[in-house]
């Protein structure tokens, strides 16, 4: 006996021997698996059954179930007395489960008509359901509105024909939604088209001039706002404030208020979110449109402060709508936004101090915050409304300080924070003076006479003793020390003996009273290149006493440098200044000063003044040539070496280039040879010597490169003459003491 059944798969008819019956079997067409049902029972013999459908096959049989694979009971389709030969089993005349089969079917075709009823009228009553739910929410054409002088309250015009009347569809807008949003789902079903005059006076108390100022006081930045939120919030720029220690907004008319600080900003898709320090009386919040992009071709007015004309509004069309990356490659490069930033272009006239302000439809609705301008055309793009939109619901709970989001490099960064105000205006005070004397200098033809003003008539002469006299008003204080901070880097320009005697001064004071300062290690630098006792005598001091690891290794490593700079002059100096370098190397060698740590700074030092003196074996070389091949110094043993570090950037290296080729084919049969160490890159190598401007073979060292940096080479060319032993015997020699240097060690290398 065989069983017959269908699968859930694919509804293959399957052949099963008896045997399978309550197992697992896998259908060989689609794989699904399923249980065989049991077969129970015999019924009286009946009529014969109709033959049943053609079956795929056996099925395969499994004794487990696939945990990826789904198992469910086989329907029973028949109960065979036989199976196809293909199956492999004897065939057989049983015939007692005719008339059960026939019985089986009669009731089976009964159910089918009594749920083919059953379904029909669900059907019907789940498409009622479908249609009524379709006719609640399909869209309904708006009635046309007459816009011909439409006022600020959409009142129509007297005359004309007025807005039909319909009945008003109540809108839910989420409690925690922000207001803009809520005011621009609730004024989507009466939009009413505004002419220019009357969308730029109902939104002029909702655009602001944003000013961005420094510590001081002094305007940095000038941009666009608007205001999204009754509460103080205003939208903008990114780079309008991204700079500024302090911010200042100016409504139209002409209240001014300060920005307590960011309620969100984000630097990549250049938005920010302001709140005030104050709410003004008048105030009027934007509404923001959707997130849908706007039709090409569609009017929009952009109002803003282009190169300072304050509230000016201009009128356009949408020119297209972009992302990012639909943009050409150089205007990505230069954007740096995200990949799907949508950009709004309009040919609205959009200048600077227009970023940062809103381009709206003709609904007087935000569409795009202006943000730049492709150069040399007509066209500005706007920031889709939809990223604000985006951050101003993941706003901060508070407004955070300025100084969270500063850029690297601008006056936020300076260590000296918020600018105490006495100190500001001296600092303003003394910038107003050094313009015009900047002026009265270049009216002066006399070159000769310009420096002898610039050393005579120098403002600092004037303003630093009134920096050092606020300092003493309150010694120790925070604003002593923004005092002196500033006379230094006030003094830094001028010439050295002007102001020693200020800075002098100011040196004692930062020794007495401000040494716990961690600031000092910026000052120490600007001190340092000052040629004075006293300023190594303070360096000394900081270097001693400072509680600051930091600044302890700074002022070390930059007296070190001073008493190597004093060596020249007095010789002595030098081994005190080598045993400073090494204990700097072995106790702060991680403090960072600028890009290289002091350890990568002072080792070169030491190295130069220990290992490359004239009578020292020449330290190994080793490196490759322009073709890619590795050579070493130690490889001309047994011959004089001339080592040139030289770049062709460097005009005083080109200007050496015919000297040197001459030299080279003057004692080219003798023990004699030019190496190079080029500071240039390897193409420009390549140039130089296909273009036999450089005949010697050099080392592919770059700018900078880690030979250079190990040999301490701060200017080119540099020069090394070694004998034939390896020998260090000359530095630096002048052009006409290069050819009478190398003769005699010639001479020498030839009687070996």
């Amino acid at each position: 006996m065989a069983i017959q059944g269908k699968c859930f798969g694919c509804g293959t008819l399957l052949q099963l021997p008896a045997e399978a019956a309550g197992r697992v079997a896998k259908c060989p067409k689609c794989g699904v698996s399923f249980k065989v049902p049991m077969v129970t029972g015999h019924q009286p013999a009946a009529a014969p059954a109709p033959p049943a459908p053609a079956a795929v096959g056996p099925a395969e049989l499994s004794s487990t179930v696939s945990e990826s694979q789904p198992v469910r009971e086989c329907p029973l389709v028949t109960v065979e007395n036989a199976v196809s030969d293909s199956a492999g089993f004897d065939m057989s005349d049983d015939d007692r489960f005719a008339g059960r089969r026939s019985a089986m079917r009669a009731r089976a075709a009964g159910r089918t008509k009594t749920w083919r009823k059953v379904g029909l009228v669900g059907g019907c009553l789940l498409g009622v359901v479908v249609l009524a739910i379709a006719w609640t929410n399909w869209p309904r054409p708006r009635a046309k509105q007459n816009t011909v002088g439409a006022a600020k309250g959409n009142k129509a015009v007297a005359g004309k024909s007025t807005v039909g009347k319909k009945k008003k569809k109540e809108i839910e807008v989420a409690a925690d939604e922000p207001e803009s949003r809520q005011r621009h789902a609730a004024s989507q079903e009466n939009l009413t088209r505004l002419e220019l005059a009357d969308l730029i006076d109902r939104v002029d108390d909702g655009v602001v001039l944003i000013t961005g100022l420094d510590s001081f006081g002094k305007p940095l930045t000038l941009g666009s706002g608007f205001i999204i939120d009754k509460s103080g919030l205003v939208a903008t720029n990114f780079h309008v404030v991204s700079k500024a220690t302090r911010i200042r907004v100016q409504f139209r008319d002409a209240i001014e208020v300060d920005v307590k600080g960011y309620r969100a900003y984000n630097p990549l898709r250049d938005l920010a979110i302001l709140e005030l320090a104050e709410r003004p009386d008048k105030l009027e919040a934007l509404v923001l449109a959707g997130d849908e992009d706007p039709r090409q071709g569609a009017d929009v007015v952009a109002i803003g402060h282009p190169s300072g004309f304050k509230f000016t509004s201009t009128p356009g069309i949408v020119s297209g709508v972009h992302t990012t990356k639909e943009l050409p490659e150089g205007v990505q490069a230069f954007l740096g936004a995200p990949a799907d930033n949508v950009w709004i272009q309009t040919n609205a006239v959009i200048s600077p101090g227009n970023s940062g302000g809103p381009l709206l439809n003709t609904y007087g609705q935000v569409i795009g915050i202006n943000t730049w301008v492709a150069r040399g055309t007509n066209l500005g793009f706007a920031t889709h409304v939809k990223h604000l939109a985006a951050m101003q619901r993941d706003m901060f709970s508070e407004a955070m300080p300025l100084s969270v989001a500063a850029v690297p490099g601008t006056i936020e960064d300076n260590p000296l924070g918020k600018i105490d105000e006495r100190v500001a205006r001296l600092v303003n005070e003394y910038r107003r003076a050094n313009e015009e004397f900047r002026v009265q200098m270049q009216k002066e033809p006399d070159e000769s006479k310009q420096k002898a003003m610039f050393k005579d008539s120098n403002p600092v002469t004037a303003h630093a003793p009134k920096f050092l006299e606020l300092a003493a008003s309150d010694p120790g204080s925070e604003m002593a020390f923004q005092s002196l901070y500033l006379l230094c880097y006030v003094a830094k320009g001028a010439p050295a003996e002007v102001v020693i005697p200020f800075l002098k001064q100011a040196a004692e004071i930062l020794a007495r009273d401000q040494l716990q300062r961690e600031q000092l290690a910026d000052l120490v630098v600007v001190l340092a290149a000052l040629p004075d006792e006293s300023i190594r005598a303070f360096l000394k001091t900081v270097f001693e006493r400072s509680p600051h690891r930091k600044v302890q290794g700074i002022a070390g490593y930059l007296l070190a440098e001073s008493l190597l700079a004093e060596s020249e002059r007095q010789p002595a100096l030098e081994a005190e200044a080598l045993v400073l370098l090494e204990r700097v190397v072995a106790e702060f060698g991680n403090v960072v000063l600028g890009d290289y740590s002091l350890a990568e700074r002072a080792e070169p030092e030491l190295f130069e003044r220990k290992s490359l003196r004239p009578g020292q074996p020449a330290p190994e070389i080793t490196g490759y040539d322009v073709d890619g091949r590795e050579f070493k110094l130690s490889d001309y043993r047994g011959k004089v070496v001339l080592i040139n570090f030289w770049a062709d950037w460097s005009a005083d290296c080109v200007q050496l280039y015919p000297y040197q080729r001459l030299l080279a084919e003057k004692h080219k049969d003798l023990p004699f040879v030019i190496l190079g160490v080029c500071n240039d890159t390897r193409e420009r190598l390549r140039t130089v010597v296909d273009w036999k401007q450089v005949t010697w073979r050099s080392w592919n060292d770059g700018r900078n490169g880690l030979i250079t940096r190990k040999w301490n080479v701060h200017s080119l060319p540099t020069t090394y003459l070694i004998d034939h032993t390896g020998t260090i015997r000359f530095k630096n020699l002048k052009l006409d003491e290069m050819e009478t240097a190398v003769i005699p060690l010639l001479k020498a290398a030839a009687v070996q």
